[in-house]
């Protein structure tokens, strides 16, 4: 939705609206990280494994490895996000016209988020696995590993851009910097989930 309203709003109205003086000028740092704040909410894979119930016995039967089934539950997640994401940071792209670096960012950060989300939702729902449920809902919306999921996707976003505008003169690395601290997370939650 921002990277469609963004052709119909100009930047200065945008930035009345916000409320934040110097907002035209922070956006095309914020856009990447405001895009990872709408991939960070939605984890298909935060209640994969819940969702089967009463019926994980028979993919525990089947002689596949777990990790392909982890595999399975995150590519599930990356087929929704992925795409959505490609559009949308191409779409941002042409609004804000960035640099060759802003561009590279504008692509990299949301599909690494992607990735992130992904692995975060899943080690989640490890972590908090709910398979008495009597209904869908209880465990998409209701589960504590939706939540863990989501907030986990919500919160670094929410710390990068406050970031952003308690320490101005930071401004123009916080996307490096959330890009590597989410890279290295991917990394650790890649080898969490390889372990189990």
């Amino acid at each position: 939705i921002l990277a469609v309203a963004v052709f119909f709003v100009p930047s200065q109205t945008m930035e009345q609206m916000v409320g934040l003086p110097g907002f035209s000028q922070m956006l095309p740092l914020i856009a990447p990280i405001f895009l990872s704040f709408f991939i960070g909410m939605s984890s298909t894979s935060a209640c994969s494994i819940s969702l089967e119930g009463k019926s994980l016995w028979i993919i525990r039967s089947l002689p596949v490895d777990t990790s392909t089934i982890f595999a399975a539950k995150i590519g599930v997640n990356l087929t929704i996000t992925v795409p959505i994401s490609i559009l949308d940071s191409f779409l941002l792209g042409l609004f804000l016209q960035p640099d060759l670096i802003g561009w590279i960012g504008m692509f990299v950060i949301p599909l690494l988020y992607c990735f992130y989300i992904s692995l975060a939702g899943l080690a989640c729902n490890l972590r908090f696995p709910n398979f008495a449920w009597m209904s869908e809902t209880a465990v998409i919306k209701q589960s504590a590993a939706t939540f863990c999921g989501v907030m986990s996707g919500m919160l670094p976003v929410v710390g990068a851009i406050a970031l952003m505008f308690v320490v101005p003169s930071l401004a123009a690395w916080i996307p490096l910097i959330f890009g590597v601290v989410i890279f290295l997370t991917t990394i650790f939650l890649c080898a969490f989930l390889y372990k189990i």
